[in-house]
């Protein structure tokens, strides 16, 4: 028996590579981008159990959510199946040539320090949602 005869197929909705790649780099990816992403998916098999899922799809149906799930999960449980997913889409377009300027350091300019500014006020309450979430759906 191979490795491979123990693998089980991993169901990904169509519209999964597409949200996280817009949720963590705002740019619209590729096929191939799409097709890494599932095969990543399958090799390191990130299944989800019957929770998460519902909590995954309606992170995908909502932005807002998806951020203020991985906020939450960023600070209590990296391991997680959703981080993972999460996880395997940042690593695919960090290494991908179309998004690695996305990663690039470039010196702050003012919006961008009005920008953390922001974040820095309004991650408590994605947090405070992400717990919402996780434990109340």
């Amino acid at each position: 028996m191979s490795i491979d005869e123990d693998r089980v197929s991993i169901k990904i909705p169509s519209n999964e590579a597409i949200k996280l790649a817009s949720y963590l780099v705002g740019k619209p990816i590729g096929h191939e981008v799409t097709i890494r992403y599932e095969m990543a998916v399958q090799i390191k098999q990130v299944s989800l159990n019957s929770h998460e899922q519902r909590v995954w799809n309606l992170m995908l149906s909502y932005s807002l959510i998806l951020t203020s799930v991985d906020s939450y999960l960023a600070l209590t449980d990296r391991n997680c199946p959703i981080r993972k997913r999460i996880c395997i889409m940042l690593a695919i377009l960090e290494a991908h040539p179309n998004y690695i300027s996305s990663f690039y350091f470039k010196r702050p300019q003012f919006i961008d320090h009005m920008n953390l500014l922001f974040s820095l006020f309004t991650t408590p309450f994605k947090v405070v949602l992400g717990i919402l979430i996780i434990k109340l759906y």
